[in-house]
């Protein structure tokens, strides 16, 4: 009794003899690591908008000082709100902790030791942002200077790029899930997951995370993209000029965040057992060269931001007795 057709099912082709040494074709468009734009992202892009009102909404509710006893919103008051707006008082949860050190260093630049803990790509970003667009708005930086009102626009910058950022994070979430073949619902439940989780409130406020996860998802989808997709293949023989796409967003991951030094693993490893396998195949050195000279451009990139921050604490804090600070010098 024969088997009833499933319709479901996909036509399946007999490979011809050329077609089983057709080289599978490589995968060369840069604007495919970006998510497509369909009903399930624009249901992601609502989802995202509207949970992160609530939560907005919520913490500027809270933040008066009945609700909230954190001293940190009475340091705004005192030394960033002297025009006393209470907007300005309303915004100040996306300071509280951490948020301090960043808004000090995107003003003033690093002048504290305890600032050396967190890293400068995403202050550094803030700042010229924020020169950027005082500057090419005529009258802008005078009038904010005027009404007092320049630390609550920092404040606005820096939340309008964490905002952007995370709604393309809960994109890219769904892409990556997509490239590593998941069902399109699994993909979005992923992203649905991410952006509706509760610690997502730290990536729109005055810190760090959601450049820095921003970095790392485009190196991953490019990582996928370009090396995984449609097969396989050695991460040395991929084109240099995607092997920067994949290597530049994850070493500068490692600039706006100390844990982004690991992501040095994504592309380190890979090419380390490739350079192993050629030198066993071949005996020669020369053929694990390709390999290893990556591996030593994406180890110089990764350190670096490391290297450069414990050199230069030393250099301010240890030359002296009268400006060192604790054991450590």
């Amino acid at each position: 009794m024969l088997n009833p057709i499933k319709m479901n099912e996909p036509h399946k082709q007999h490979a011809t003899p050329d077609a089983k040494h057709k080289k599978p074709k490589e995968n060369s468009n840069f604007l495919s690591i970006f998510p497509t734009f369909d009903s399930d992202t624009k249901f992601l892009l609502k989802s995202c908008l509207l949970s992160k009102l609530f939560m907005l909404f919520v913490c500027f509710w809270l933040n008066n000082p009945v609700a909230d006893k954190n001293e940190d919103r009475w340091h705004f008051q005192a030394n960033y709100n002297r025009g006393k707006y209470g907007f300005a008082d309303g915004v100040s949860f996306m300071l509280n902790w951490d948020g301090h050190y960043f808004f000090n260093t995107i003003l003033r630049g690093y002048d504290n030791i305890k600032q050396y803990a967190f890293y400068p790509g995403f202050p550094m970003f803030v700042r010229y942002l924020n020169l950027i667009v005082t500057n090419l708005i005529p009258g802008l930086s005078s009038y904010l200077e005027k009404e007092q009102l320049q630390y609550l626009f920092i404040i606005c910058i820096g939340f309008v790029m964490n905002m952007c950022l995370h709604v393309m994070n809960t994109l890219m979430f769904a892409k990556l899930a997509s490239l590593k073949g998941l069902p399109k619902y699994q993909c979005t439940r992923i992203a649905l997951f991410f952006t509706l989780s509760g610690p997502t409130l730290f990536h729109i406020t005055l810190y760090s995370e959601s450049l820095y996860l921003f970095l790392t998802l485009f190196g991953l989808i490019a990582l996928e993209t370009y090396v995984y997709r449609p097969e396989s293949r050695p991460v040395d023989e991929i084109r240099f000029s995607q092997f920067l796409t994949i290597i530049l967003p994850l070493a500068a991951s490692a600039f706006v965040r100390s844990v982004g030094t690991l992501s040095f693993a994504y592309i380190g490893y890979p090419l380390l057992i490739e350079a192993i396998q050629k030198y066993l195949k071949t005996k020669k050195i020369s053929a694990a060269a390709p390999s290893v000279l990556r591996i030593l451009l994406a180890l110089v990139l990764f350190i670096t931001p490391t290297v450069f921050l414990f050199l230069r604490t030393r250099y301010l804090y240890c030359r002296s007795e009268e400006r060192r600070v604790g054991k450590e010098c």
